[in-house]
């Protein structure tokens, strides 16, 4: 369980960097509905608590169960050249 430090509002730029992807990834994911609610908007800022992003990555395969991102390469295709 994170203490209230650590479950702190996170932004979109620091959700990129716990996910180890660019920042508009992340925007990506919102824009197309995949992120969850934020937990917060201060002013016209969305946050998110960090156990709320933890839950959905693992959930989504995004993080592993210990919270490590998980990166996927893309798939080629058996045409494609290496």
């Amino acid at each position: 369980m994170l203490t209230a430090v650590e479950d702190k509002l996170l932004s979109i730029p620091e959700i990129a960097k716990m996910f180890s992807r660019a920042v508009g990834s992340v925007e990506r994911w919102r824009r197309l509905g995949e992120l969850p609610a934020p937990d917060e908007t201060l002013g016209r800022t969305p946050g998110w608590r960090r156990s709320t992003l933890l839950r959905w990555g693992v959930q989504t395969g995004k993080l592993g169960p210990d919270g490590v991102p998980i990166k996927t390469k893309p798939q080629r295709s058996v045409d494609e050249p290496r």
